[in-house]
């Protein structure tokens, strides 16, 4: 949900650009529609669809991008959120602000997806690219 928020909100700034990188193009258009915003669809666990996909917007090739990433709670999410994270940095973003989990679970090391989630926070920690970790409260 926190995605979709962002997405909304973006749509609405005059001068934003808004390309959504989702797994489910089909439900992305069906949620959002097609104005105000480009869809890039690739399979997160494919190295290769990310790059296409990413390479397929001119925006993108032009210029440097920020990426909002957030992802499901999955068995692979350390995975996937690290793909994306890789075809980004090859791919011109500049900046990533990422959605974690709450920091008492984190801290806890029990709970939830706290592993995966310290795992793409280390990722992105050793990336060139600037980020912000967000951490939601409880």
């Amino acid at each position: 949900r926190a995605g979709r928020a962002v997405v909304e909100s973006l749509r609405g700034q005059p001068r934003a650009q808004v390309i959504a990188l989702v797994r489910d193009g089909a439900k992305a258009r069906r949620q959002f529609g097609s104005e105000g915003m480009s869809v890039l669809e690739a399979d997160f666990t494919d190295l290769v669809a990310l790059a296409a996909a990413l390479k397929s917007s001119e925006l993108l090739a032009s210029t440097p991008w920020r990426l909002f990433l957030v992802c499901g709670n999955v068995p692979d999410q350390a995975r996937l959120e690290i793909n994306v994270l890789e075809a980004a940095e090859k791919h011109g973003c500049e900046y990533v602000v990422k959605v974690s989990t709450v920091k008492s679970v984190l801290e806890a090391k029990s709970g939830g997806p706290y592993k995966a989630h310290l795992e793409v926070e280390a990722a992105l920690a050793a990336s060139p690219m600037q980020y912000t970790v967000l951490r939601p409260n409880v």
